[in-house]
């Protein structure tokens, strides 16, 4: 047998069936030389498999371990990017927002200045147009009393005229 450790190919069993069918002694002794020599240089047995395995395993457990710690320094700098960067986004935010204020503030201050300017012109001219109806009024309640007097001498005179020719 080849291997003996493990029965991998079984020699005599196989130099047995090949004399079985004809071939002779020194020809199946050589094909399982060969036979054995192919199966020793290209198949491993359960225990190179093993062990083999076991060395895939211990390599793949460093190599992820190696990982899993690459991964964590890559996720912690990327923490710390993001937060770097949340924290100068929120400073930019409040600046601006402080800009946006003062702007509206600025804005609101000469809204205000502007209305009450207006609300200055419309009193005045309210008080001129006022004025003016007063003026008016006294006008025409001077043309009125003049208009009255004048109708209460043509009524005397008429009453005098009607009297006189009684």
């Amino acid at each position: 047998c080849i291997r003996m450790n493990e029965k991998i190919f079984d020699t005599l069993k196989y130099k047995k069936e090949l004399e079985n069918v004809g071939i002779p002694s020194k020809h199946a002794e050589k094909q399982v030389e060969i036979m054995g020599k192919i199966i020793n240089l290209h198949l491993a047995t359960k225990d190179e498999i093993a062990l083999e395995m076991l060395a895939v395993r211990k390599d793949m457990a460093t190599e992820f371990a190696v990982v899993r710690s690459e991964m964590a320094t890559e996720f912690a700098a990327v923490r710390s990017e993001m937060a770097a960067e949340f924290k100068a986004v929120r400073s930019e935010m409040a600046a601006e927002f402080a800009a946006v204020r003062s702007e509206i503030a600025t804005e609101f201050k000469a809204v205000r200045s502007e209305m009450a300017t207006e609300f200055r012109a419309v009193r005045k001219e309210m008080h001129e147009m006022g004025q003016n109806l007063e003026n008016k009024m006294l006008k025409y309640l001077s043309i009125s009393i003049a208009v009255n007097g004048l109708f209460m001498a043509i009524l005397g005179s008429i009453l005098s005229v009607m009297i006189y020719l009684k």
